[in-house]
């Protein structure tokens, strides 16, 4: 569990919005249709631990960054309204 940790929603290297993990190292991150779809967020945007890892846990690597592509966890219908939150699948380091 990475507390404090910057975390970035990223598509091809664009950061597109961000957020910081709380105690339990759990984040939001909210967007909307005019920034991005659906589909370009299961396809290409992944989430990446933009704080260096040893800062979070001393015991981790000063080198490298962890990454997720995202998948569908929830949908709910408001109204006219859908939202649809997502999540990571894996977190991988990346060198």
């Amino acid at each position: 569990m990475l507390t404090d940790a910057r975390v970035q929603l990223s598509n091809g290297g664009n950061v597109i919005a961000s957020a910081v993990t709380n105690s339990q190292g759990a984040f939001n991150i909210i967007v909307t249709p005019d920034r991005v779809t659906l589909t370009n967020l299961l396809s290409s945007c992944r989430i990446i631990v933009a704080t260096q890892l040893s800062n979070c846990d001393g015991t981790l690597l000063a080198a490298g960054t962890l990454a997720s592509a995202l998948q569908v966890e929830e949908t709910t219908i408001r109204g006219i309204l859908i939202i649809v939150e997502l999540g990571p699948i894996r977190f991988q380091l990346v060198v």
